[in-house]
């Protein structure tokens, strides 16, 4: 649980800032190398990692879905099904990269203990 509490203070930190160089790819990039950080800390097995980094993807595709729904001014306008659309896709997209991330994290683990 720490390290996921660590993993979402990264994203958070790591999204402001390369959002700011890199636009929005910068989120993304942000939210990998956070997963990453997850799953070489986790020190589990895949599994445990991909649960961890598909949790810490969830959590940033709600944030992000809410972000582009108050951006686009929707729910004002009371599209509850296209709210719901644009916070389903992100999560879900989010939470695949996220666990493929974290496992590549545990991997990346693995390979530096046994060297």
């Amino acid at each position: 649980m720490k390290t996921l509490a660590i993993g979402i203070i990264i994203n958070i930190l790591l999204g402001l800032i390369l959002s700011y160089l890199l636009g929005g790819i910068g989120l993304t990039v942000a939210l990998i190398l956070a997963a990453v950080y997850v799953g070489f800390k986790v020190e589990k097995n895949y599994k445990v990692g991909a649960l961890n980094g598909a949790i810490l993807g969830i959590i940033f595709g709600i944030c992000f879905g809410i972000l582009l729904d108050n951006s686009l001014g929707l729910l004002y306008l009371r599209a509850i099904g296209l709210v719901i659309f644009l916070l389903l896709i992100p999560t879900v997209i989010f939470g695949i990269i996220g666990a493929i991330s974290s496992i590549i994290g545990i991997y990346i683990n693995e390979k530096h203990q046994r060297a």
